[in-house]
């Protein structure tokens, strides 16, 4: 048996690492941070055990369970909700918000796998208050600002609100493969509108939704290719509705090519897209979105000094987001590195509303 415990102890001078305390409506109340102030606050991130069952091995407590690979942005990564603290500048594993969790997994002959998982804490992404560093500044997040907001729906009941997912993998024909299933509550509440006493009102609601997913990977000489795909039943999208919203499945996927081929470098690509099945006239949204990401690594001085180039971009709205970066390793336990978050674009899309919050990162990591 093997006991693991993470604790972030977070604190910014200027700006509010959490508005007020209402803005944890997102989090169960056993997943919640303990805060002195706007400006500092404790989390227990993670907090699990590692049991040998014999042929099955069980991870239980508050952890992330990760599906699929990609960079940059999330196709079957949607088990664990995320902060938007600081948007999607976060490493994956930082943004991730841990959770209570049964995670069954087991060695099958042949190169197979089999993973069982049940999530029993009914946590949600953490969207940022109005006067936070990234709070959604774009149309599609503030067209109800203007109405009154009532308390968000979390249902009851731990086994209703639960997530309960599958995945098989397998390795075959050179290929890595897996298959995955999730039935789960949308991390995102559904913005309803209905009619009050002479006004409009917005009755926020988690919807439960389903995952089927498939992602592949292979590599031959110096190219390695990714893909990953995931059908998402009963998800709903801002609109001119009604109700303010629409209902329709959505089919996600990202294609990556990764090319090692030069001494010490790595160049990549992905092609991200999104197409809803519904049409989509009355929605805030086009009908297929499309990104694109490009990344460059290069290791200098036997890998002690890297240089890395990531550059996200929407090809539906012409926004995006460049993040160069420099390290250097000091020690085997010492890290410096410097960096850039340049975002570009109109102020009414998603990575164009925080072009005005450009920064530089100095980051100094020991290990001990």
């Amino acid at each position: 048996m093997d006991f693991v415990s993470i604790f972030k102890i977070r604190a910014d001078a200027k700006n509010f690492l959490q508005m007020r305390t209402s803005s944890q409506y997102s989090r169960s109340d056993w997943n919640r941070t303990w805060s002195a102030s706007n400006h500092f606050n404790v989390e227990l991130s993670e907090f699990y055990t590692d049991i040998d069952m014999g042929l099955w091995q069980l991870r239980l407590g508050k952890q992330q369970i990760v599906w699929g690979q990609a960079d940059g942005l999330k196709v079957l990564d949607v088990i664990n909700p995320q902060t938007y603290r600081e948007f999607i500048l976060d490493r994956f594993d930082d943004s991730r918000i841990a959770q209570w969790s049964l995670n069954f997994e087991k060695e099958l002959p042949k190169d197979r796998s089999l993973q069982i998982l049940a999530v029993l804490d009914n946590t949600h992404n953490e969207i940022m208050n109005p006067g936070a560093e990234f709070a959604f500044q774009s149309s599609i997040h503030l067209k109800n600002s203007g109405l009154r907001v009532l308390e968000t729906e979390r249902g009851s009941g731990a086994l209703k609100q639960a997530k309960f997912g599958v995945k098989y993998s397998q390795f075959r024909n050179a290929w890595d493969l897996s298959y995955h299933y999730l039935n789960f509550q949308d991390h995102n509440p559904v913005m309803f509108q209905k009619m009050g006493f002479h006004q409009k009102l917005i009755a926020p609601k988690y919807e439960r939704s389903h995952l089927l997913g498939m992602s592949a990977s292979t590599s031959k000489g110096d190219i390695t290719l990714r893909f990953e795909t995931a059908y998402l039943r009963d998800v709903f999208y801002a609109s001119d509705g009604f109700l303010g919203v629409e209902k329709s499945s959505e089919l996600k996927a990202v294609i990556g090519v990764d090319w090692s081929k030069f001494e010490n470098t790595l160049l990549s690509m992905q092609v991200f897209q999104s197409y809803v099945l519904k049409d989509a006239d009355q929605m805030f949204r086009d009908q297929v979105e499309s990104k694109i990401s490009f990344l460059m690594k290069k290791n200098f001085k036997n890998e002690t000094l890297q240089l890395e180039l990531f550059y996200l971009y929407s090809i539906n709205d012409g926004d995006g987001l460049f993040r160069p970066k420099i390290s250097y390793e000091l020690q085997d336990n010492q890290k410096l590195s410097l960096s850039l978050d340049l975002f570009h674009g109109d102020l009414q899309e998603l990575f164009g509303q925080f072009r005005s919050k450009d920064r530089v990162n100095l980051s100094y990591e020991i290990g001990f």
